[in-house]
């Protein structure tokens, strides 16, 4: 399914790809293209850019969320409820393992 997946994101990568100028324009409005006066000419959709790229933002944040929210639900740790690793030192058989200690242990 990998080699699917791939061609369908390159497909959408091309697609957008053939969008970037007519964004560009709509964008950047005609201020920078035209010969007039600042308050003639139109100055773009910056506003709307902006909120868009801070819902995208805001949606990658979400995901992982969501997906935490659910395992919680049913009962499955997560990554964020148990700690990946033991420290060495909370360890009692790698304590008891060190050489220095065995040696405190039998009064050598």
């Amino acid at each position: 399914y990998f080699g699917v997946l791939a061609g369908i994101s390159f497909f959408i990568a091309g697609v957008v790809g053939f969008l970037q100028q007519p964004l560009l324009v709509w964008g950047h409005g005609s201020c920078r293209m035209a010969d007039v006066t600042p308050e003639e000419c139109g100055h773009g959709n910056w506003n709307l850019i902006n909120q868009v790229q801070l819902v995208m933002l805001l949606g990658l944040f979400l995901v992982p969320f969501q997906n935490w929210y659910k395992n919680r639900e049913k009962g499955r740790p997560g990554f964020m409820d148990t700690p990946t690793h033991t420290p060495p030192t909370s360890n009692t058989n790698l304590r008891a393992m060190n050489p220095i200690d065995l040696a405190d242990a039998s009064g050598k």
